[in-house]
């Protein structure tokens, strides 16, 4: 088997949050992903391991009843890392190259599809989460949706600004990773732990933090002079809401009873791998001659 150790530092697992109780200091919490890897944290760290054909894993699960926020922030890092593992290096083809003009219009298709279907899906599963009896998580699925309502409208605006038809560009630029995720989000809400919700939309926040202030920069470097088009990326990044987002989530995540937990770490693991789908970006210069089809 392997073993894989992220510490303290690890970029997935630093978020700063709740210290965790002197009680639960050298507690381990344990759990297996849906492609057979073991997550293990204590309130500091996180490990992987990925049992062999030949050998079975030293671990069981076991998870704090009731949890805590530090172990929680671990666990779910560990399950982001392992999603990301479980796809092959190479799945993503565009993973790495330049940035262009003509890939972030592009992407601005693929933005449009993932927050026009968040406040639909997160009413779904609030309703289904409410029907069960569920109140208080109802209402937070039901305040997420309202926070995010209008988002998909700055993907729109950021088009129109750099002259694209936003309404008919989006109707027919589909990106399929994109779509790819909004079905798995869907999946989560109508399953029978509709609850998962939240691990996709932890995924899709935490990771949203790697876009920095440089990333903005970078951005606007690439767009035409005087041009205001980085209206949703700003907003899903570092340096807009959804590092408070992740945060406020972990705390929630973190008081859920041990079966709702286990849903939601999974929704992470499956939600993270779901990111690594290979695009269907179809290169610079194809990109550009799709596009001017949409130019005012």
């Amino acid at each position: 088997m392997s073993m894989t150790k992220a510490g303290t530092n690890s970029s997935i697992g630093d978020v700063p949050d709740e210290v965790a109780t002197e009680d639960s200091l050298s507690e381990i919490e344990s759990l297996e992903m849906p492609d057979g890897t073991w997550a293990i944290c204590d309130d500091r760290t996180f490990w992987l391991e990925r049992p062999t054909f030949l050998t079975t894993s030293s671990f069981s699960r076991h998870l704090l009843d009731p949890g805590d926020a530090a172990h929680a922030r671990q666990l779910l890092a560990a399950a982001l890392t392992a999603g990301r593992a479980s796809r092959s290096s190479d799945a993503n083809e565009f993973v790495g190259q330049r940035r262009s003009l003509p890939r972030y219009i592009y992407g601005l298709a693929g933005s449009y599809q993932t927050t026009h279907a968040t406040p639909l899906t997160m009413r779904h599963a609030a309703g289904r989460l409410r029907a069960a009896g569920n109140i208080a998580l109802a209402k937070h699925c039901r305040d997420v949706a309202d926070q995010e309502t209008g988002h998909d409208q700055l993907a729109l605006k950021d088009l129109e600004a750099l002259g694209v038809r936003s309404a008919d560009f989006v109707r027919d630029v589909r990106p399929c990773d994109s779509l790819e995720l909004v079905a798995l989000f869907r999946r989560f809400a109508d399953s029978e732990s509709p609850v998962s919700v939240l691990g996709y939309a932890y995924a899709l926040e935490r990771f949203a933090l790697f876009k920095t202030q440089q990333t903005v920069d970078a951005i606007e470097a690439i767009v035409p002079p005087g041009t205001m088009a980085t209206r949703c990326l700003r907003v899903h990044s570092a340096i807009g809401s959804d590092a408070g987002h992740v945060a406020s989530s972990v705390r929630i995540i973190a008081r859920l009873g041990q079966s709702d937990r286990i849903s939601v770490v999974c929704a992470a693991f499956e939600t993270a791998a779901c990111m690594m789908s290979p695009t269907d970006y179809p290169g610079d210069e194809a990109a550009g001659e799709l596009i001017s089809r949409y130019m005012k």
